[in-house]
């Protein structure tokens, strides 16, 4: 697996490649520091192709997700404000979304 690190002024994040990633999407997210009470935020192109597996594979540690519509509608702070009250409400925390 190839990991990617974006290093930014005031914080960073990890890019992971390779192929199957999903299959090790757990051991991924414990070296994130991200064990439970996960919030996924996808668009409906890529949900359907790929919620259900990590859905799956995640399955007691989801607590919600949110589907959006694909496109550039969809990329606002309106929207931004609709799912951030919904994991407010669900107690989720910015490291685990």
């Amino acid at each position: 697996m190839d990991v990617l690190s974006v290093d930014l002024k005031d914080r960073g994040y990890n890019i992971y490649i390779d192929k199957g990633l999903l299959r090790n999407i757990d051991d991924i997210l414990l070296e994130c520091g991200i064990d439970d009470n996960i919030f996924i935020i996808s668009d409906r192109n890529v949900a359907k192709h790929y919620l259900d597996i990590l859905l799956s594979k995640l399955n007691t540690k989801v607590t919600g997700y949110c589907i959006l519509e694909p496109g550039e509608q969809s990329k606002s702070i309106d929207t931004a404000k609709k799912y951030m009250k919904k994991c407010l409400r669900q107690d989720v925390t910015g490291k685990r979304l």
